[in-house]
């Protein structure tokens, strides 16, 4: 028993001491095939190479071939047995180039892609590695047979050092006398008009540098592209041999049509002569002729009448032997009109030349784009003179790509001609929904089909032929409603085909399910928590939800039981959605969806109280309806915006306005998704002007409110401007915001300070109101008071008098005074009265003017009289009447002084002097009328 345990512990032992020991490194094995060339393979840094190969599986987006650059030789190492640790590209540090999604047209497994030669460091001539790579076995890492690579060697200088007029060149090296330096590219010399472009150099490459460059207009021969460092001077200098080339339109032509021909990189000013397989040409001019920079045209020729069909050659050549030649077509050609668009485009093609022996005119023309059959919309059939004209459809295609168009004569293939046209979309169907129960209804709509209306449009619905018909309107689109028929309900998807008249035709899969979704509650507002309940949807299988196409808010991913159920506990919460009723959609990854709808009731918003508020005032805030959950965090942040809409200025709105100044709680939502009795201080930093305030809980719920800093109106005063010692100082405010606690600042005139508190709560139209009391001592100061007050930024300030209080022995006096000349004035008015009807007989032309004087004195008279009257009734403290008495002496003293003057120059009175009467007068009343507004004041 013993020899047995003792067997079983060696024997696991040696287990774990073999599993202990690491595991070999093995190299991954490439695939041979996966790239079979690179062109070039040598060249400066920025050259486009093109890489080409056949992959071990076929090409699609699930299967991509990517192609990376490897700085060091790949061997795609695997640590069997534990990881696969070096098995990725990272691991090796290759650098992503680029992704081929799809195959090369017409294959599966064939691939071609262009891809740009990084910046790398010096030396020159060094090799690096461009790899591809294609995931067979989706697991991210590089096995066997997934991989392959080629050699390239990054060199200095040109990637051709030969070329014509225009063509474009890349310049690549390093600047390793100045890296990150500007490096300059001239033309032969370093004259400034020769700079053909200029590029900073990367100082973390060693100073690499890349720049395409374009081929001036000049004369042929061999020129010195340049590479200059602007500060330090030259890097190298490379050569380029200019040749001549000649362009031909067209390229296809028939017996005498005109050919227009043009060339650069002649001789200077040199005689051009053209040439048709050797045979001189007559030109239009005749006489052809470079300019100062070897470039001539457009010239003309007409093609021999006896030119056989075939391909030619023309020859330019000018006197010095420079030449350069064009191949031109002779035979059949084709116009297409026009030359791009989708599938279903209606093309108008025109031919002529086809002729032959065997070709009399009335044959058919067939069509094809790349060896597919085009719909015809009618026959075409050539003319006797070897031309035609018709129509055709281009018919469905795989993908938007250029495709080659043939015509040919039937039964003639040999005479043909071909022209390019570009698919720039192609035939699609959309199915909503993407699935649904038996006798429920969707939509279908269709694209790209013959672009021509009421073209007939037939609906199979998986094994149903003809299940129901459409018609195209004149863009080859369509929109029909149909039913889902009595067809079984199962997990794999039925296919909907739409097909045209002209055979144009596009396919979409369709579940027949029957699916339910319930959610409780049914309405709410954001940030409700929903429960899911449903089924009918693919067993074991992922899905989304989403609330009118927006995704809902839920964490991990959900799963549908063995039988297509949702599984229970399952919650979701309604994001930041206007009120209204919405949508809920579950969609499962074979696009099985099921549908309830919500009302949402309120949505997620910041309550500001008040919404514009001075700096120094206290804002309120609410938060609603944010995630229902206890304490999710809620970020505040503020912001303004430039006149163009751009983000000027944006703060937490803690950090604005300073901890000191914020609501002390933390910001984060109660059980409803609420925040209620938040608050910030404006500070005094704020600039005058609008802002924008937002509100983001950690799942993204999400509110935004305007708000505006304001100068607050501010209005304080006091209710009169002068106080006796005793009396009650009033003070009034008014304010466009509420305060409850302000002071008021008062200074005897001896600088002593007295604060007045006061409330503005009270609102009353626009404004708040408040007012404020202070009792002046017996003793109080005589003279000027000032006041001031600071509210919100806004200071106002004001000042009343503090004067004696008269005693009664004193005001007794003075009102005895004034009846005695009260009784002086009214036997002096008397007098005066009989001087005026005196005067009134003498005066006959100013009667009138008279008698109206004798009457205002006679009220005059009436008003001393009531005066009298009412003097001898004051009684009390009258306060403040001593100087309104002292003025009515006065004044009565000069209306009596008047009165004498007057009379004693009654002989001789002028206009003038009636005038100082009338005045003086006047001005006793004034000061009469004020003392008897002073005695029923002080009587009252």
């Amino acid at each position: 028993m013993n020899k047995k345990i003792l067997s079983s512990l060696i024997t696991t032992l040696l287990i774990v001491s073999i599993l202990a020991i690491p595991a070999p490194y093995v190299e991954a094995t490439n695939y041979k095939d996966l790239i079979d060339t690179i062109s070039p393979d040598s060249g400066p840094i920025g050259v486009t190479v093109t890489v080409n190969g056949t992959a071990p599986h076929n090409i699609t987006e699930d299967y991509p071939v990517k192609i990376y650059w490897s700085y060091n030789e790949p061997n795609a190492s695997i640590e069997y047995g534990y990881a696969y640790s070096y098995a990725t590209p990272d691991a090796q540090n290759w650098k992503h180039l680029e992704t081929v999604e799809e195959p090369t047209k017409g294959t599966t497994d064939k691939y071609e892609v262009d891809v740009t030669v990084p910046d790398v460091p010096p030396p020159n001539g060094t090799t690096y590695y461009i790899v591809a790579w294609q995931d067979v076995d989706d697991d991210d890492y590089i096995d066997d047979g997934e991989w392959d690579y080629a050699e390239f060697t990054v060199v200095e200088g040109l990637d051709k050092t030969e070329g014509n007029v225009g063509d474009e060149v890349v310049v690549g090296g390093w600047d390793t006398l100045n890296p990150g330096g500007l490096v300059l590219i001239y033309w032969d010399t370093q004259a400034p008009e020769n700079k053909l472009g200029e590029v900073y150099s990367k100082a973390g490459y060693n100073g690499s540098y890349t720049i395409t460059v374009t081929i001036p207009e000049t004369v042929c021969g061999t020129y010195s592209i340049i590479v200059v460092d602007a500060n330090k001077g030259t890097i190298a200098t490379y050569s380029f041999e200019l040749k001549p080339e000649i362009t031909l339109s067209p390229d296809t032509a028939l017996e005498g049509d005109t050919i227009t021909v043009s060339g650069t990189g002649f001789g200077a000013e040199k005689a051009i002569t053209l040439y048709l397989d050797d045979e001189e040409l007559t030109t239009s001019p005749s006489d052809v002729e470079t300019d100062e920079n070897g470039s001539f045209g457009p010239c003309t020729f007409k093609v021999p009448e006896d030119t056989a069909a075939g391909d030619h050659t023309v020859k330019a050549e000018d006197e010095d032997g420079n030449e350069a030649t064009a191949t031109l077509t002779i035979g059949p050609a084709i116009t297409l009109s026009p030359t791009s668009g989708p599938t279903g485009t209606i093309v108008e093609i025109t031919g002529r030349g086809f002729t032959g022996t065997d070709i009399e005119g009335g044959e058919y023309i067939n069509i094809t784009i790349d060896g597919t059959e085009c719909p015809l919309i009618e026959d075409i059939k050539v003319r006797s003179d070897g031309r035609f004209s018709g129509k055709f459809v281009i018919p469905t295609v795989e993908e938007a790509d250029t495709y080659t168009i043939t015509a040919w004569v039937h039964g003639h293939k040999d005479v043909n001609s071909t022209a390019d046209f570009e698919v720039t979309g192609i035939s699609d169907i959309t199915v909503t929904p993407t699935s649904g129960a038996p006798g429920s209804t969707i939509t279908i709509e269709g694209v790209n089909f013959t672009a021509k209306a009421d073209i007939e449009v037939t609906i199979d619905f998986g094994g149903l032929e003809e299940y129901a018909t459409t018609k195209t309107n004149a863009t080859g689109g369509f929109l029909t409603a149909i039913t889902v028929p009595s067809v079984p309900v199962q997990t794999e998807a039925y296919t909907i085909t739409a097909t045209d008249e002209y055979g144009l035709t596009a396919s979409a899969d369709f579940r027949v399910a029957l699916t339910t979704l319930a959610i409780s509650p049914s309405s709410g507002p954001t940030g409700t928590k929903v429960l899911l309940m449903g089924g009918g949807l693919t067993p074991e299988t992922s899905f989304n939800v989403t609330i009118d196409g927006e995704l809902m808010i839920y964490e991990g991913t959900f799963y549908t039981d063995k039988d297509g159920n949702i599984e229970s506990d399952t919650y979701v919460y309604v994001p930041t959605i206007p009120v209204g009723t919405h949508t809920i959609t579950v969609m499962d990854e074979e696009g099985i969806t099921a549908t309830a709808t919500f009302e949402v009731t309120a949505t997620t918003e910041i309550v500001l109280t008040p919404s514009s508020a001075p700096r120094g005032y206290n804002v309120t805030f609410e938060l609603n309806n944010f995630y229902h959950e206890e304490g999710t965090d809620i970020d505040l942040t503020i912001y303004n915006v430039t006149a163009d809409g751009e983000v000027d200025w944006e703060m937490d709105l803690d950090l604005a306005v300073g901890a000191e100044n914020f609501t002390s709680a933390d910001v984060e939502t109660n059980a409803t998704g609420c925040f209620v009795d938040g608050w910030f201080v404006i500070p005094a930093s704020f600039a005058i002007g609008d802002y924008y305030i937002n509100a983001t809980d950690e799942h993204g719920l999400t509110a935004e409110v305007s708000f505006s800093v304001v100068e607050p109106t501010v209005i304080v005063y006091t209710g009169a401007d002068e106080y006796m010692r005793g009396d009650t100082v009033a003070f009034f405010a008014k304010s466009s915001f509420s305060y409850e606690e302000e002071t008021i600042n008062l200074y005897t005139p001896d600088k002593f300070l007295i604060e007045v508190p006061i409330a503005i709560t009270t609102k009353v139209g626009e404004l708040y109101t408040g007012s404020a009391t202070y009792l002046l001592p017996a003793d109080a100061e005589t003279g000027v008071w000032f006041w001031n007050t600071t509210i919100s930024g806004v200071t106002v300030n004001g000042t009343f008098t503090v004067v004696e209080k008269p005693t009664i022995s004193t005001l007794r006096e003075d009102v005895s005074r004034l009846k005695d000349d009260l009784a002086d004035l009214s036997r002096t008015v008397s007098d005066l009265s009989d001087i005026v009807e005196d005067l009134s007989g003498v005066v006959e032309d100013q009667a009138s003017d008279i008698s109206k004087l004798s009457d205002s004195i006679k009220d005059l008279k009436d008003a001393i009289g009531d005066l009298s009257s009412s003097l001898d009734k004051v009684k009390g403290d009258i306060a403040n009447l001593s100087t309104a008495v002292s003025e009515a002496q006065s004044s009565a003293k000069e209306a009596s002084e008047a009165a004498s003057s007057a009379q004693s120059t009654a002989a001789g009175i002028s206009t003038a002097v009636y005038l100082a009467v009338i005045l003086s007068l006047i001005a006793a009343v004034a000061a009469i009328m004020s003392i008897i507004f002073l005695q029923r004041k002080i009587a009252g």
